[in-house]
């Protein structure tokens, strides 16, 4: 039962490919108007975008985005056509890559948060499942076996009776914290992602934007530091750029084009 349950576990923790846990921080080697510590603000005739390194979360990598129409017509957002590309330097030469990696659109994102949720409430409902399967075998085995079982075997039953009891509960509780966990995942998103929208001359809007990062891991091992090395944090101190590796996110070409471009750190 046990390696079953484990199996289950395991199946649970699986999943997509996770984006690399890494640090973002604005270029030295351009000279940015920073919003804040940590976002930065480029111009251009059709637009201002404000664009922040969030995080990594799951497989993607987060950038909070604003953006305000300069333009004395209407203007398109949309998130999917931000994109990211990696380069690295050594010396005076710079080298891409891969190719670029665009963001996802905001529907995108919920969906596979939708079925991640589907498919690990089925797995939960599966180790559920085995747990009462066996409860109910070992209940059997107790009724069928009463005037033929020593003392000592009774006693065995019982303790098992009460020990998967405690399992049960336990994967039920585990469960829901879980799933818990995921809705509110959904929630946050859902009230954070930046949507499509058309914004009228001097109009604003803000939100997140998702940019999976897996592809990222292979030449960005790297930079990530093992959990004992130091502890993640998105709002810590700004870590020294790693190995000559630095990403650009770009904005769309009708916002302006802007090239807001990243030293890579570990955390």
């Amino acid at each position: 039962m046990r390696m079953m349950a484990m199996g289950i576990v395991a199946l649970l923790a699986s999943g997509c490919a996770s984006a690399p846990m890494i640090d973002l921080v604005p270029s030295a080697a351009v000279a940015y108007q920073p919003a804040s510590a940590r976002d930065v603000r480029l111009e251009s005739s059709n637009a201002t975008v404000v664009a922040g390194f969030a995080g990594p979360w799951r497989q993607w990598l987060v950038f909070d985005i604003t953006v305000v129409n300069r333009s004395d017509s209407l203007l398109e957002v949309a998130p999917e056509q931000f994109s990211i590309s990696l380069t690295r330097s050594r010396g005076q030469k710079t080298r891409a890559l891969g190719s670029s990696i665009h963001a996802v659109e905001s529907q995108q994102a919920l969906d596979v948060l939708d079925t991640g949720q589907s498919r690990e409430s089925f797995l939960w409902g599966a180790l559920l499942g085995l747990e009462g399967a066996a409860m109910v075998a070992n209940m059997v085995c107790m009724i069928t076996g009463v005037t033929e079982e020593s003392a000592e075997d009774q006693q065995a039953h019982e303790e098992m009776a009460n020990n998967l009891l405690v399992l049960a509960r336990g994967t039920m509780d585990a469960a829901t914290a879980r799933m818990d966990d995921l809705d509110d995942e959904h929630y946050r998103w859902a009230r954070s992602a930046l949507l499509r929208t058309t914004l009228a001359p001097g109009g604003s809007v803000s939100g997140a934007i998702a940019v999976p990062g897996a592809r990222l891991r292979g030449p960005l091992a790297a930079c990530e530091r093992a959990p004992y090395e130091s502890a993640w944090s998105i709002t810590g101190p700004p870590s020294r750029p790693a190995r000559g590796f630095h990403l650009t996110l770009h904005a769309p070409s009708n916002l302006g084009g802007q090239r807001f471009v990243f030293d890579v750190g570990g955390p």
